[in-house]
């Protein structure tokens, strides 16, 4: 016999900004999974926009999804060790997934 009582729980009224959150942490979540079941590793998440941003780590997934068109490049930055480091982005279940994309250039002395 149980001898705790239960008090019935109660309403939590959430706010258009606790809404938000709620709803980006539950998005997040579920790109997160994704992630994981396509074989990248998510090493950073962002709740700061309009919809959640992964970080992913390179790795071969990240390079068939740019060979592929499903992934596009957003940024390049020439760093002083003469390579193009580039940025590029896919959208999954609802969340900007980003990685980085290390490239070697020709220099020309």
């Amino acid at each position: 016999m149980n001898t705790q009582s239960t008090k019935p729980k109660t309403k939590i009224e959430l706010n258009m900004s606790n809404l938000h959150a709620v709803s980006q942490l539950s998005a997040a979540h579920k790109g997160v999974m994704t992630c994981a079941r396509m074989g990248l590793t998510v090493v950073n998440v962002s709740l700061g926009g309009q919809i959640p941003t992964l970080e992913v780590q390179p790795n071969y997934v990240t390079a068939s999804l740019l060979k592929n068109g499903r992934a596009v490049v957003y940024m390049h930055v020439n760093n002083q060790a003469d390579r193009l480091s580039s940025r590029a982005q896919i959208r999954l279940s609802g969340c900007r997934v980003v990685f980085a994309v290390e490239r070697q250039i020709a220099v020309k002395h």
